[in-house]
C-alpha cells in the first residue's frame, strides 16, 4: 500500500494514513458504477475522477506471493499465477458470492451487497447473497466476499474458479506470523485463487479500510485485479494485496495482427509493421510499439509504424505492438514476435555448460563467442553478471545472483555496430 501511495511517501506527508487518501476509488453507488483505467501517468480528484497535475497520482502495487511461515509455497505461487494467467479474457462461468453471517466483520458491509449484485447481474455474470461463513459445495467460485475471523476455506468443498478474488474482512487476513488465530490470504490463494486481500496490522472494523461492494463489479466490467481493488478501498494504508494484479478475467481484449514483419525473420534497413485489431467493445484508441520492452513509437488505427532497424544491434529483438480500445477501462490486446536484425555481418553467440546446471554445482558457467575482439555484457532479467573480453571467453557465475528455477540471459557487445545474442532460456536446479 505505500507503493500504491508513493507520492505520500515521497512528501512524508501523513494524510496517507487517511480513510480517504486514495481519490482513484470511487464512492459506491447503488444505480451505476464506472469503471476506469489507472496508469502510473494519471491523475486523480476525489470521487474517482481524471484530474490535470492538481490531481493525486498513483501507482497500482501487488504481492505476488509470499513465502514467509504461514504464506505460501513456491510451487503454489507458481501454479496460481499460471492458472490467473489463463483465465484472462475467459468469462468465467461461475457465481460470485456474498457471505452473511452474524459476525460484525460481515454485518459492517452487507448493507451493499444487494447493490453489487444487481450490478453484477447486469454485466452478464451471476451473483447471490448466501447465510454462510464461505460458500459450501460450491463447485462454479468465481469470485467471494465474506466477514469471519475463521474461514477455513480448504474445508468448505468448495471450489474456486480460475480468476478468482478473494475478499473477507478480518484484522489479521495480512499478518503472516504463526498462532493468529485468523484465516490468512494465503489460504485462498492455496485453493487458485488469481488473488486476495488483508490488513497487516489491526484495523478495526472500518469500512473504508476493506473493499466495498464495487470490488467484483470493477472486475466483472473488465477492469484488472488490481484495478478492481485499489478502485474500491477508500483508505487502503493497512492492506496487503497477493496474487496475479493484472489477471483481467472479464476483459474484452482486442485481438492483435501485424502485417510487414514475420516471426523469427531476418530484417535489415527500414522495416514498416501495419498493425491492425480486431475489438467487441468499442473500437481501438492506439497503436504503440514496443523493442524489447521499451517504447518504442505510437500510431493511430490506419496508420503504420516505421522501424529503422540500423538504430538496433544486429541479433535478436523482441517486437511487441499494443492496442488499446477507447473504452474507460483501456482494454489492452497485443501481438508479440521476434526478428533478427543483420544489417552487418557479425554475430554472437550464448551458451551454458550443462552440467553447470545441476543442484550439485554453486557456479553456472556461461561461455560467449563473437566474430569480432570486443567486450561482451552478459545479463539476467536486465541485470549485468559480468563481462567478457574478446571474441570468445567464459563467465562462472554464483547461482545465488539469479537463483533456482527458469532464467533467461541474453548476450550484448559495447561499442557500435552493436550485436545481440539469442535469449538463452535455461532451468538451474535448486538444492
Amino acid at each position: 500500500s505505500a507503493t500504491f501511495l508513493y507520492a505520500f511517501v515521497e512528501q512524508q506527508r501523513k494524510e496517507m494514513f487517511s480513510l480517504n487518501s486514495n481519490f482513484y476509488c470511487s464512492p459506491p453507488n447503488d444505480l451505476v458504477v464506472v469503471s476506469r483505467a489507472c496508469r502510473a501517468g494519471y491523475r486523480w480528484s476525489v470521487g474517482g475522477r481524471r484530474a490535470g497535475q492538481e490531481g493525486l497520482p498513483y501507482m497500482l502495487s501487488a504481492m505476488l506471493g509470499v513465502t514467509s511461515i504461514p504464506g505460501n509455497t513456491v510451487d503454489e505461487i507458481a501454479w496460481y499465477l499460471e492458472r490467473a494467467a489463463k483465465a484472462d479474457g475467459t468469462a468465467p462461468k461461475g457465481i460470485i458470492y456474498f457471505a452473511v453471517n452474524k459476525d460484525i466483520r460481515s454485518k459492517v458491509r452487507e448493507g451493499g451487497y444487494a447493490a453489487a449484485v444487481r450490478s453484477i447481474q447486469l454485466a452478464g455474470v451471476e451473483a447471490q447473497i448466501i447465510q454462510e461463513i464461505f460458500p459450501q459445495y460450491k463447485q462454479n467460485v468465481a469470485g467471494v466476499t465474506c466477514g469471519h475471523r475463521t474461514v477455513n476455506p480448504a474445508s468448505s468443498h468448495s471450489k474456486l474458479l480460475p480468476g478468482a478474488f478473494c475478499d473477507n474482512l478480518t484484522s489479521s487476513g495480512g499478518q503472516f506470523l504463526p498462532d493468529k488465530g485468523q484465516t490468512l490470504l494465503s489460504e485462498f490463494l492455496r485453493m487458485g485463487a488469481a488473488g486476495a486481500c488483508g490488513t497487516v496490522i489491526e484495523p478495526t472494523a472500518l469500512p473504508q479500510k476493506f473493499p466495498n461492494n464495487t470490488l467484483h463489479v470493477h472486475y466483472v466490467n473488465g477492469c484488472s485485479l488490481a484495478e478492481s481493488f485499489y478502485q474500491s478501498v477508500a483508505g487502503p494504508f493497512q492492506q496487503i494485496l497477493v496474487g496475479d494484479p493484472l489477471c483481467q478475467p472479464w476483459a474484452k481484449t482486442p485481438k492483435v495482427t501485424v502485417a510487414g514483419v514475420n516471426e523469427g525473420a531476418f530484417v535489415r534497413g527500414a522495416v514498416e509493421i501495419i498493425p491492425k485489431a480486431e475489438v467487441t467493445r468499442g473500437s481501438v484508441a492506439a497503436f504503440q510499439l514496443f523493442v524489447d520492452g521499451v517504447a518504442n513509437q505510437q500510431c493511430l488505427p490506419g496508420e503504420r509504424f516505421q522501424l529503422d532497424t540500423t538504430r538496433l544491434a544486429d541479433g535478436y529483438h523482441e517486437l511487441r505492438v499494443i492496442a488499446t480500445d477507447n473504452t474507460p477501462i483501456e482494454t489492452q490486446g497485443r501481438w508479440i514476435g521476434s526478428v533478427i536484425v543483420k544489417n552487418g555481418m557479425d554475430a554472437l553467440q550464448l551458451r551454458v555448460d550443462e552440467n553447470s546446471l545441476s543442484a550439485s554445482t554453486e557456479l553456472l558457467n556461461i561461455q560467449v563467442t563473437a566474430t569480432k575482439d570486443t567486450v561482451t555484457n552478459v545479463s539476467c532479467n536486465g541485470v549485468e553478471l559480468g563481462k567478457v573480453s574478446g571474441a570468445t571467453g567464459s563467465l562462472a557465475i554464483d547461482k545465488k545472483l539469479v537463483g533456482s528455477g527458469p532464467i533467461t540471459l541474453i548476450a550484448a557487445t559495447e561499442g557500435e555496430p552493436q550485436l545481440r545474442s539469442q535469449p538463452l532460456r535455461v532451468i538451474i536446479n535448486g538444492k
